[in-house]
């Protein structure tokens, strides 16, 4: 299979994941390794081997499922993680500020033209592109 590791080989719908995690939280070059190693986000050690990770974590049910912490402020190790989608993800976020009624709220208020998506985000006090995200219901179904 031309330059892939065995592991890619082996596990090609986590070998991304996996190795993704890894950058995120042991290199200081990432552009977000703030928000995780650069915050003391650790990963079992366990886990610095595939094999390791796929044990614990079992394989990716979808390229749909991505892996999610249920406490963002802990660190990737088994009892914190499970395969997410994307809109189970946007719940978990460190800035989700939002509940049910300022999404219904949110939806109403750009439905009626009274807000554009970016008051919407700065009344808020989130990202424009999370407004958009609620409003096409790509999150809170």
């Amino acid at each position: 299979m031309g330059g892939r590791s065995i592991a890619q080989q082996l596990y090609p719908e986590e070998y991304h994941v996996w190795q993704d995690m890894k950058t995120r939280c042991l290199n200081p070059k990432y552009h977000q390794y703030y928000y995780y190693g650069g915050r003391g986000i650790t990963i079992d050690p366990k886990w610095m081997n595939i094999t390791g990770f796929i044990e614990d974590m079992g394989h990716r049910p979808s390229s749909k499922h991505t892996l999610d912490r249920k406490d963002n402020d802990k660190g990737y190790n088994k009892e914190n993680c499970h395969w997410a989608t994307e809109s189970q993800q946007m719940h978990n976020r460190r800035d989700n500020v939002l509940n049910e009624t300022d999404v219904s709220d949110i939806r109403r208020l750009y439905g009626a033209r009274v807000y554009n998506q970016k008051e919407l985000g700065e009344l808020y006090g989130v990202r424009s592109d999370y407004i958009s995200a609620i409003i096409r219901h790509v999150i809170w179904r």
